[in-house]
């Protein structure tokens, strides 16, 4: 749903409102794959529970879950290269690991 329409949505809604999702099966079958070669990129770990956010033309993603293993990391995805990349924390010492919990961009900065 485009940005504009589901704030109008959310306009109208009032705290009593309950919105249901809806969940619709589907068979998908993939017979080839095609694309970039990957095998000798940066790539994130998989994972759950994490956070993402944007920031400017960068879709950043925060910590996270993986193999049953809280993450300390932090990962930006260029969104015009579509290149994956781990920026350097500033006292990643104290950047502690963690899983279900939000990021935020103020300003797109």
């Amino acid at each position: 749903m485009p940005p504009s329409c589901e704030s109008k949505l959310l306009s109208h809604l009032k705290p009593s409102d309950k919105i249901v999702p809806t969940l619709t099966q589907m068979q998908v079958q993939v017979t080839q794959v095609s694309g970039p070669d990957l095998s000798d990129a940066l790539l994130p770990s998989p994972r759950t529970y994490h956070a993402t956010t944007l920031v400017d033309r960068f879709m950043v993603v925060v910590g996270g879950e993986s193999n049953s293993s809280d993450l300390n990391d932090l990962w930006a995805l260029d969104l015009e290269t579509y290149t994956w990349f781990k920026p350097s924390i500033m006292g990643q010492e104290s950047f502690l690991a963690k899983r279900f919990h939000t990021a935020n961009t103020i300003n797109g900065t």
